[in-house]
């Protein structure tokens, strides 16, 4: 999970902890002046959810032999963890899904247009071309 998903899970956290990075000087030196970043340590934070805490988990999950519920990534794919019920994480993608869908059927009308306009004014400049000879 990143910060911000973190954040919006109630967790708790165990441990943070910072370590300092090898320095380099030429790569901390490009970094600084050329790309305005330059990270100096590396951070570790240990967080877990509180003990019956509600949440909606995305991905493959299976039951082991003491019937609790172990999440693992298949074939490389992330799970993600949401503390929203699935129905509003489904109405959430549809949504997104739709307004997807609806921009690209925009799009594809104003570029069909645009084309259309372009290849009768082009019909047309050849037209008068074929009648002036």
């Amino acid at each position: 999970l990143n910060s911000a998903e973190s954040s919006a899970l109630d967790l708790t956290t165990l441990f943070t902890e910072k370590s300092p990075l090898k320095f380099r000087f030429g790569k901390a030196l490009y970094e600084g002046l050329f790309q305005t970043r330059y990270v100096s340590h590396l951070e570790t934070k240990g967080e877990v959810l509180t003990s019956g805490t509600e949440v909606t988990v995305l991905g493959r999950v299976s039951l082991d032999g003491k019937g609790d519920v172990v999440v693992q990534p298949d074939r490389g794919f992330d799970f993600f963890l949401s503390q929203l019920p699935p129905g509003q994480i489904r109405t959430d993608i549809q949504g997104k899904i739709a307004s997807k869908f609806w921009t690209c059927l925009g799009l594809g009308g104003v570029v069909t247009l645009c084309s259309g306009v372009l290849i009768m004014y082009f019909y047309g400049i050849a037209r008068e071309i074929l009648r002036s000879r």
